[in-house]
């Protein structure tokens, strides 16, 4: 538990090791109310009380993933946006490549970004070619190998054939069948489970609330215990509350902590719909987004003008960036879409979506230590 005497490199320790430690943080699930409710007791610990806005759904639950071939099984993970899943007994059928028109489960190679060329084809083959299942094969970045999931994009939208997501780790003899045409079995049962997921919302007052307020928001959800891609915004985020409650800013404070990233960031689009008017009268918004605590990384910042950009920069001494002005990632795109004045941090991560992103080693506390200090520095200048 991070203490107020702590040093900010012993609190974002404490912040990121306990966040992973909760385990595997799926929209809807135990561990993701876990992570609310821990959000809520460390406000609290700080003199502040939070708000858990519910958002109802039907998360998936999966029951069976896997595909056979002759006595060989690999276990996978479903999409979660699949249009159609199977029963218990799975699917059978012949195995082919994505074009290949006479097999009846199509098979293809797939990082999690959605804008690669292919997971753009796997895309398209999900939606016209018809086949009865279709499994990916995932890898990440720079062609490593193991279960790199995707998001579901079309989760309230769901397309398609029953998908399942296999590791590259053990799959050469799986890509051999696919190369022979060989039968097959592709179990993707599951059941939707309806629920509320949180998200964390807290305003911290300023002394004129005759002024637009200023908005930090981070998703706290994923895939996997997500270390260095979530960890980093969510320790920001809670040091940047401490440092708004401390400095006794004249802007207000609106932070929200969103659940439902991986469900094409279903939180997100909830706070905005329970807060219409904010897109046009805030008056900026700090988008703590993925990996800039990732080790082996390359932080990258985006902003809405070149002020802002450069301000954060000039905080954040010894380290290198990518920067632009321009179109943000993941939840940031409405801020952009609407003219809003923002500034976006995110960077890359070799285990990007991956299990293995763990604290401490994919963790870079020194790097994600100076970020949040120099978001600290921008944030207290921008609501003085």
């Amino acid at each position: 538990m991070t203490q107020p005497s702590q040093s900010l490199d012993q609190r974002i320790a404490g912040y990121i090791s306990d966040y992973d430690a909760q385990g595997i943080h799926r929209t809807g699930t135990e561990v993701d109310l876990k992570s609310a409710e821990w959000l809520s007791d460390l406000i609290r610990d700080m003199g502040l009380e939070a708000t858990l806005n519910p958002l109802p759904l039907e998360r998936i639950q999966v029951l069976k993933s896997e595909i056979t071939v002759e006595d060989r099984r690999l276990e996978g993970i479903p999409m979660f946006d699949c249009g159609a899943y199977t029963d218990s007994g799975g699917i059978t059928g012949r195995l082919g490549d994505i074009n290949d028109s006479e097999a009846d489960i199509g098979v293809s190679l797939v990082p999690p970004s959605p804008v690669h060329e292919n997971a753009v084809r796997f895309t398209e083959a999900r939606k016209t070619r018809g086949f009865k299942a279709m499994v990916s094969i995932t890898y990440g970045p720079s062609d490593s190998k193991g279960l790199f999931l995707m998001n579901a994009f079309q989760f309230r939208e769901p397309f398609g054939p029953p998908v399942l997501q296999v590791s590259g780790h053990d799959s050469e003899w799986l890509q051999e069948a696919v190369r022979a045409g060989k039968t097959t079995t592709v179990t993707v049962s599951t059941e939707r489970v309806a629920t509320d997921a949180f998200n964390v919302e807290i305003r911290v007052e300023g002394t004129d609330s005759t002024l637009a307020p200023l908005v930090v928001f981070t998703p706290r959800s994923g895939w996997w215990p997500c270390a260095s891609e979530r960890g980093g915004g969510i320790a920001a985020w809670l040091e940047l509350i401490r440092a708004m409650q401390q400095s006794r800013p004249k802007r207000d404070g609106i932070f929200t902590a969103n659940t439902g990233h991986e469900l094409h960031h279903l939180g997100m689009n909830h706070f905005l719909a329970s807060n219409p008017t904010l897109l046009k009268e805030a008056f900026a918004w700090i988008h703590l987004g993925a990996n800039f605590a990732a080790a082996d990384n390359t932080v990258a910042v985006i902003s809405s003008e070149e002020r802002l950009k450069d301000d954060f920069v000039q905080a954040v001494p010894g380290i290198d960036m990518h920067t632009a002005v321009g179109r943000p990632f993941g939840e940031g795109i409405p801020i952009y879409e609407s003219g809003g004045r923002f500034i976006s941090v995110g960077g890359t991560n070799p285990l990007f979506h991956a299990p293995e992103d763990r604290w401490p080693d994919a963790v870079n506390l020194d790097q994600t230590t100076r970020i949040v200090a120099g978001l600290i520095k921008l944030v207290t200048t921008l609501v003085k």
